[in-house]
């Protein structure tokens, strides 16, 4: 959630993007009374602030490498993709590669059981000095991990802040950006501002409520302060 920057596999970063298009048009529909509302306001209001614990402005991760933030919403956006009945066709080996069983998911969708708490052995992680190699390959068996152990253990990866780590990304936080919103009665708002490095800016939280997955409140139990403007009093958590 926010405007941070996490860390994001490569591979995971195209999977995740190329769901996000074909999930879209098909979620709208069903969560907006009005399709004319358009896309932007659901992927606003729902659908960047559950996935938001990983964003694309990184160095790269080995594919495999483990734990990554960015399986988290790739996970949960398979999820959907049954749950609402795209049709997208997956391989069974690779769902369970990526932490998933596939009789959860195939022919319904069972609920998920709850998150596990973060234990008092674990803490965020910090970047690596060294590059880490991957963990899950070909030559190795599926995680022996539940999907819940393996939400827990990703939730704390190590966060690249790609403004701390590499300062000629500020060029494009002073440069003036439209920015554009959508109001409540289908009208859009535009203006220019710099970003500076601040947080998302989520609007409608009051009226609206804001869902969050649940994995951002497991980060959070372990000290981290997301950089959006969050109002925890308003927020539901979602798996």
């Amino acid at each position: 959630m926010g405007c941070t920057t996490h860390r994001f596999g490569s591979l995971d970063a195209i999977v995740v993007g190329i769901l996000s298009y074909l999930l879209l048009p098909m979620l709208v529909s069903d969560d907006i009374p009005s399709c004319r509302r358009g896309w932007r306001f659901w992927y606003v209001h729902r659908f960047m602030v559950l996935v938001n614990p990983c964003v694309n402005i990184q160095q790269p991760v080995p594919n495999g490498a483990k734990p990554v933030l960015a399986r988290i919403p790739l996970r949960w956006m398979i999820r959907e993709c049954f749950k609402r009945k795209t049709g997208i066709m997956f391989h069974a080996d690779g769902l369970k590669f990526l932490g998933l069983n596939p009789s959860s998911l195939y022919p319904l969708v069972t609920p998920r059981p709850p998150a596990i708490p973060v234990p008092s052995t674990l803490s965020l992680q910090l970047i690596p000095k060294t590059p880490q190699e991957p963990i899950y390959d070909a030559s190795e068996a599926f995680p022996a991990e539940s999907e819940e152990e393996l939400d827990l253990h990703d939730a704390l990866a190590p966060i690249y802040d790609q403004l701390a780590l590499r300062w000629a990304w500020w060029i494009v936080e002073i440069i003036p950006l439209r920015q554009r919103r959508q109001k409540s009665d289908d009208t859009w708002v535009m203006w220019f501002t710099w970003n500076w490095g601040r947080g998302r800016v989520i609007p409608g939280q009051t009226k609206k409520g804001v869902r969050v997955h649940r994995s951002v409140k497991t980060r959070m139990d372990a000290g981290y302060t997301p950089k959006a403007n969050l109002d925890l009093d308003c927020v539901t958590w979602v798996d």
